[in-house]
């Protein structure tokens, strides 16, 4: 198969999962082959989104965050994707309060502190061991998210959180 035709059977599938049954639009296509890569991201990207809208795409996430084996990059790699995932419609954030996923009472539980980890905050200093410096990068990290999700100001996001028993005395600390 030449490179010609490579290329036409590339832009006939990406046209196909565009717009179905268009295969007129090929030559128009042909002529602008970023907007026609941006038009298919733009799909993949939505069809993506739709999936984070159940809670069984959300709950393996929160139990990553939950086990203490886990890598501590992964941790915050999660983190930063809740970050993302509280600016979602409000399908998405419906789908974090899911019972299934038990997703701020996960990240409230980051929050907690025993008296070994204030005591290892306070003194802040080098001889820390790597666990607990991780603990306490891992609690700053779930720190900015909650400030974040309060910048929001969502009221769904507010209310869910307010409904947790123990939130308050955990965020103010």
């Amino acid at each position: 198969m030449s490179q010609t035709e490579a290329q036409c059977n590339y832009i006939k599938r990406t046209i196909a999962l565009i717009e179905k049954n268009e295969n007129e639009k090929y030559i128009n296509f042909a002529l602008d082959l970023p907007n026609l890569n941006f038009l298919a991201s733009k799909r993949f990207l939505k069809e993506m989104a739709v999936c984070y809208e159940s809670p069984v795409f959300i709950a393996p996430f929160v139990r990553l965050l939950k086990m203490s084996t886990e890598l501590h990059n992964n941790k915050m790699i999660i983190l930063e994707i809740f970050k993302n995932l509280v600016c979602g419609n409000e399908r998405v954030l419906i789908a974090l309060n899911s019972p299934a996923c038990d997703t701020y009472m996960s990240l409230l539980k980051i929050l907690m502190m025993n008296t070994k980890l204030a005591n290892a905050r306070q003194s802040a200093s080098s001889s820390l061991s790597t666990p607990m410096r991780q603990t306490i990068q891992l609690q700053d990290k779930a720190v900015e998210l909650f400030n974040y999700m309060f910048e929001q100001r969502r009221p769904t996001i507010i209310r869910d959180i307010s409904c947790i028993g123990a939130s308050s005395t955990l965020l103010k600390e």
